[in-house]
C-alpha cells in the first residue's frame, strides 16, 4: 500500500525523470547537427543519451505501475531516438 508521502515523493522523482527526458532529444539533435559525421566522440555521447534515455522510459514505466495516481495527469513521454 502507498501512502500520501510515498506518493507524492514517486511523483517529484516522476517530474523530474521526465523532465530530463525531454532534454535528451534535443541533446541528441544538437549532436547530430553540430558534429561532422563519423566523429567517434560524439557517436559514443549520443549512444550514451539514447540509453539514458530507455533507462529513462524504463524506469518511469515502473513508477507509474507501483503508484497508479501518477496517471491521474498523464504526460506524454518522449519517444526514443535512434
Amino acid at each position: 500500500m502507498n501512502t500520501h508521502a510515498d506518493t507524492a515523493q514517486a511523483r517529484v522523482f516522476f517530474d523530474l525523470l521526465v523532465a530530463r527526458a525531454d532534454e535528451i532529444p534535443v541533446l541528441l539533435s544538437a549532436l547530430a547537427t553540430d558534429q561532422p559525421h563519423g566523429a567517434s566522440e560524439p557517436a559514443a555521447e549520443s549512444a550514451h543519451l539514447r540509453g539514458e534515455l530507455y533507462e529513462i522510459l524504463r524506469c518511469l514505466a515502473k513508477l507509474r505501475r507501483r503508484f497508479p495516481a501518477l496517471d491521474a495527469a498523464p504526460r506524454p513521454l518522449p519517444m526514443p531516438v535512434g
